[in-house]
């Protein structure tokens, strides 16, 4: 058996369905920006470790 739906109604749906899946990819991406931003890249902490090595290295040669 089929029946016939109301096409406003199946519009109306969709519409509601692309506005949460873009909110979901809106939600998804903003995450993504706060985690890219609170972690820091694995060159900055390569470099801070190696400044610390150097300054190290310095004051031991001073004492």
């Amino acid at each position: 058996m089929v029946s016939s739906a109301d096409s406003s109604l199946i519009t109306t749906e969709l519409g509601s369905l692309k506005k949460y899946n873009r909110t979901i990819d809106e939600i998804i991406s903003a995450d993504l920006k706060i985690t890219e931003a609170k972690v820091p890249s694995k060159k900055t902490v390569a470099k801070k470790k190696s400044k610390r090595a150097q300054i190290k290295f310095k004051k031991q040669l001073t004492n």
